[in-house]
């Protein structure tokens, strides 16, 4: 994914299954193979030659899942409130 972070949640947001590079930033927000793959560009094509309809819907409803708990902004805001006020600001 080529875009930062916002594209990332943005396209995990429409259900759109992610392939990242290992060692990477997006890579710390994909359980691999759940809702979404960290793999080499080599591997890309192994990778969706052996998804079936079953593992992409499974996948895609994952990682939009990931998305609305981890980048929507009313989560975001809510652990933000609950952080600040568990550490006493």
């Amino acid at each position: 994914i080529r875009g930062g972070l916002i594209k990332l949640a943005e396209y995990m947001a429409m259900g759109i299954i992610p392939i990242v590079p290992p060692n990477s930033w997006p890579a710390e927000h994909i359980k691999h193979g759940i809702n979404g793959f960290i793999a080499k560009i080599e591997e890309y094509s192994d990778i969706l030659n052996k998804l079936n309809k079953e593992q992409i819907y499974e996948m895609s409803k994952e990682a939009r899942i990931y998305a609305i708990n981890n980048f929507d902004i009313r989560n975001v805001a809510k652990r933000l409130i609950n952080y600040l006020s568990e550490n006493g600001y």
